[in-house]
């Protein structure tokens, strides 16, 4: 099993990725994003913002996260019952 850091460091790495192109992101996740940065040096979230800005950040970017996941999933049934339509 891979220590913490190590975990850590390869999930930043995979998101610095997935973050170009910017075209890719919106502001909440953006936020999301900087805020998880400085999480992941051990920093205390000093924002300026409002925290219920920041709340409702994370809240937009779960909630794309969840729609997307479950267009997914309705996607691979589609192609599912197309495969067998093939065959």
């Amino acid at each position: 099993m891979k220590p913490q850091s190590t975990k850590l460091r390869d999930i930043k790495r995979r998101a610095a990725r997935a973050l170009k192109p910017l075209s890719n992101t919106c502001p909440s996740s953006r936020l999301v994003y900087s805020m998880a940065l400085g999480l992941s040096r051990g920093e205390q979230l000093e924002i300026d913002f409002d925290p219920r800005l920041c709340a409702g950040a994370m809240l937009t970017v779960l909630e794309d996260l969840w729609k997307a996941r479950a267009r997914l999933a309705e996607i691979d049934r589609e192609n599912a019952k197309v495969w067998w339509l093939v065959l």
